[in-house]
């Protein structure tokens, strides 16, 4: 399954979908950690933004606290081409978008997603306190959580990345 399977597979509202790749030397001038540079360059094939959600094309509201930021979601395929600690992938991605994020990893067909919990932090960043992930998935497995993702409702960023959290763990 590829980038644009996915972007067709994904129950998100069309305006939403981005289906662009994102060059690895973007997100490298962003690592400043020598460990990640070299986990992005010997093990990492290609980053792809599946779909971009905000207010403004889902009619979902942000949400803002002192402690907690959602303005935007993030969707993101990244394909492995030699296997890598995934964890260490997901903090370093979370450290470079400034969103919450959900990544769906292959390798080798399989898959495995992962989500995190984060913390506003100043300049309206977020620092990732914990990331989770799915057991690892085949193919149609991977097709049946896209295909049953809960569509953006109304309520706002932050219940609707909860939504998706409890329905990837119930269904894993």
């Amino acid at each position: 399954m590829d980038i644009n399977d996915i972007c067709e597979l994904v129950n998100l509202p069309k305006s939403t979908i981005v289906n662009r790749e994102i060059p690895k030397y973007i997100l490298n001038n962003h690592i400043g950690d020598l460990k990640y540079r070299s986990i992005l360059e010997k093990n990492i094939f290609k980053v792809n933004i599946i779909s971009d959600l905000k207010e403004n094309n889902t009619g979902i509201k942000s949400y803002r606290s002192d402690e907690e930021l959602f303005v935007e979601i993030i969707y993101l395929f990244i394909e492995i081409n030699k296997y890598c600690e995934l964890s260490e992938v997901f903090k370093f991605i979370s450290n470079i978008i400034p969103y919450p994020i959900v990544i769906i990893f292959e390798f080798e067909n399989d898959y495995i997603i992962y989500m995190g919990d984060y913390q506003r932090i100043k300049d309206d960043f977020l620092k990732l306190k914990e990331s989770f992930h799915s057991n690892t998935i085949d193919e149609i497995g991977l097709r049946m959580i896209l295909e049953k993702l809960p569509m953006p409702k109304i309520g706002n960023m932050k219940s609707y990345y909860q939504e998706i959290k409890s329905f990837i763990n119930y269904r894993i």
